[in-house]
C-alpha cells in the first residue's frame, strides 16, 4: 500500500501555499495597515488568473503576467473609486466590485467557465524546460513559487527602515496621526 503523503502532494501543497500567501498579504494590508475593509481581493486574484490564463492561451506567455497585474490593478482602481469619489463605504464597495468580478472574469475567458491550459506554453513550462536535465528537474513550480515570495520577504525585512513601507503603516492610523500633528503643532506654537 502507497503512502498517503507523496513527495508530489507535498509539492503541490506548497506551490499553492506560496502563491495563496501573496493573497494573504493582500488581505493583511489592507485590513490591518490601511484599516479598509476591501473585499474585493479575493476577485481581483481570481481576475488575474482569467486574464493571464486568456492571453496565455493566445500564445503570449510573458504578457500574461503582465496582462494579470494590469487587470488586477484596474478593478482596484474601480474599487478605489467608487470608495474615494463614490463616498461607498469600503465593505460596500469590496461587494460590489467583487459581484461584478464574478461577470467579467468569466467573460475575461471568452464565456467559458474553464481553460484548458495543458498544451499551452506558459511560464513554468518554460521554466520546466530550462530546468531539464538538471538535479531541480520536476521542482520547477515550487521554485517559480519561492521566487514569488521575495518580495514579501524583502516587505518583512525592510519594514522598519524603508520610508514608503513606513508611509504605508501611517496611511491606516490617517486619523490618529493627524490628531497627534495637530496637537503637536498647537503644543509648540504656546
Amino acid at each position: 500500500m502507497s503512502s498517503f503523503l507523496t513527495l508530489a502532494i507535498v509539492q503541490n501543497a506548497l506551490e499553492l501555499g506560496f502563491v495563496y500567501a501573496l493573497v494573504a498579504l493582500a488581505l493583511y494590508l489592507s485590513y490591518s495597515v490601511l484599516n479598509i475593509a476591501d473585499l474585493s481581493t479575493d476577485g481581483c486574484f481570481v481576475l488575474g488568473c482569467a486574464v493571464g490564463a486568456t492571453v496565455a492561451l493566445a500564445g503570449h506567455p510573458v504578457l500574461a503576467l503582465f496582462a494579470a497585474m494590469g487587470a488586477g490593478v484596474v478593478s482596484g482602481f474601480v474599487t478605489a473609486f467608487l470608495q474615494t469619489r463614490l463616498g461607498v463605504q469600503s465593505i460596500l464597495a469590496g461587494i460590489i466590485v467583487n459581484t461584478g468580478l464574478y461577470t467579467v472574469n468569466i467573460a475575461a475567458m471568452g464565456f467559458s467557465s474553464n481553460l484548458n491550459l495543458f498544451t499551452v506554453d506558459t511560464l513554468f513550462t518554460r521554466f520546466a524546460a530550462l530546468l531539464r536535465g538538471t538535479p531541480l528537474e520536476g521542482w520547477g513550480g515550487l521554485i517559480l513559487a519561492l521566487s514569488g515570495e521575495i518580495p514579501l520577504v524583502l516587505i518583512c525585512l525592510l519594514t522598519p527602515y524603508a520610508f514608503g513601507l513606513v508611509m504605508l503603516l501611517l496611511t491606516g492610523f490617517a486619523l490618529t496621526v493627524a490628531a497627534a500633528i495637530i496637537y503637536l503643532a498647537t503644543v509648540r506654537s504656546m
